[in-house]
C-alpha cells in the first residue's frame, strides 16, 4: 500500500505540478572575497562566515554592509586568521556565534561585541546549533558533540558521538533532541539533556553534509554526499526521497509549511513541496558550489564558494500552499 500511494502521489506531481525555472537576470544580491561557508539571518541582518575569515553582516533591506564587519585585522583577539566555518544567530537574546580552523568558538551580540570565547579540544567545528535553556550543541572534527552554557561558554557535557568529523548540527523545535550527520551515512538523534542516544535513522549511502528539523518536531530533512535529499520520518525511521542527482547536496533546509529547499546540480537552488515529492521550481545564477542556503520572510538566499549571495522570491509559493 505504501508503494501505491508513493506511485499516485509521483504520478499527480507530473500531472498537475510543473517546475518553474528562474535565471537570475539580476546581479547577486551581494559578494564577498571568499568562499561562503555559511549564511545566516538574524532579524534584518544576513551573516556569513567565509573562507578568508571574515564574519559579515549585510542588510536584508538593501544588501549593503552593516556598519561592522569582523576580521582579523580588526578583533581584538586576531582569531580568525584562519577560514570561518559557520556562523549561527539566536535572535531572541541577540546572540551570534561563529568558529573557524583554528579552533575559535567566539560568540557576539548583533553588533559583533565579543561576549566570549572558547578553544575547542578538538582542533575545530563544522557545525553548531543554538538550543532552548541558553546553550549551544557544538560538533567537532573528531566526532565530539559537546553542549556549552551560555552566553559564558562554560562545559556542560561531552559524548563521543562519531568516529570521524561533525559535519551538521539541527536541534528539535521543543529543543529536547539534537540530530548530527557525519561520513558514517547514519543520523544520530540524542538527548539534549546530557547527549545519549536516542535513535538512529538509517537510509544514505555516503556521508551526511546537511540537515534541518520540522517546525512540528516529526520529520528532518537531509542531504547528503550519495546525491540525494531524503525527508524523514523521526518516529517510523522512514524517509521520501526529495531529489537524486548526479552532484552532492551540500545545504537543505526546511522553509515553511511544505516546502524544502536544497542545493542541487552544484550551482541550482531547487524548491520542493513534500507532500507531492515534487520539484516546484529551480533557481539559477550561481555560477559554481553552493555551499549554504538560510530562508527569512518569503525569499531564500544562497552563498557560494565564489562569493555570491543570491535572494530568490518563493512567496507565490507560499501562497500556493497556504491556499
Amino acid at each position: 500500500m505504501v508503494h501505491v500511494v508513493r506511485i499516485i502521489a509521483v504520478v499527480y506531481a507530473a500531472i498537475f505540478l510543473s517546475t518553474d525555472s528562474h535565471a537570475a537576470s539580476q546581479k547577486p544580491f551581494y559578494e564577498t572575497k571568499s568562499y561562503t561557508n555559511s549564511i545566516n539571518i538574524c532579524g534584518t541582518v544576513l551573516y556569513m562566515a567565509t573562507n578568508n575569515g571574515a564574519v559579515e553582516g549585510i542588510s536584508l533591506k538593501d544588501g549593503k554592509p552593516v556598519k561592522f564587519t569582523f576580521e582579523k585585522s580588526k578583533t581584538p583577539l586576531g582569531s580568525f586568521n584562519s577560514p570561518a566555518y559557520f556562523v549561527l544567530c539566536e535572535l531572541e537574546r541577540g546572540w551570534v556565534a561563529a568558529s573557524s580552523s583554528n579552533g575559535k568558538l567566539i560568540l557576539f551580540d548583533t553588533g559583533l561585541n565579543v561576549l566570549s570565547t572558547y578553544d575547542i579540544p578538538e582542533t575545530h567545528s563544522y557545525a553548531a546549533a543554538f538550543m532552548p535553556g541558553d546553550f549551544i550543541i557544538l560538533g567537532t572534527v573528531y566526532g565530539t558533540v559537546r553542549a556549552l552554557k551560555l552566553p559564558g561558554l562554560s562545559p556542560a557535557w561531552s559524548v563521543k558521538a562519531n568516529w570521524d568529523a561533525i559535519k551538521t548540527v539541527s536541534v528539535s523545535p521543543d529543543g529536547k533532541l539534537f540530530a548530527t550527520g557525519s561520513n558514517d551515512s547514519r543520523i544520530h538523534i540524542r538527548s539534549t539533556a546530557d547527549g545519549k542516544k536516542v535513535k538512529t535513522l538509517r537510509g544514505h549511502k555516503d556521508g551526511i553534509y546537511t540537515l534541518s528539523w520540522s517546525s512540528d518536531g516529526k520529520h528532518i530533512l537531509s542531504g547528503s554526499k550519495d546525491r540525494r535529499l531524503l525527508y524523514w520520518n523521526v518516529e517510523t525511521g522512514g524517509f521520501l526521497e526529495l531529489h537524486q542527482d548526479f552532484t552532492y547536496i551540500y545545504a537543505a533546509m526546511i522553509v515553511e509549511n511544505d516546502l524544502a529547499v536544497a542545493s542541487t546540480n552544484e550551482n541550482e537552488v531547487s524548491l520542493f513541496s513534500v507532500s507531492n515529492n515534487a520539484k516546484l521550481a529551480t533557481f539559477k545564477g550561481h555560477s559554481t558550489v553552493i555551499a549554504s542556503v538560510t530562508y527569512g520572510d518569503g525569499y531564500i538566499y544562497s552563498g557560494s564558494a565564489n562569493g555570491e549571495i543570491f535572494k530568490w522570491d518563493i512567496r507565490k509559493y507560499l501562497k500556493n500552499i497556504n491556499n
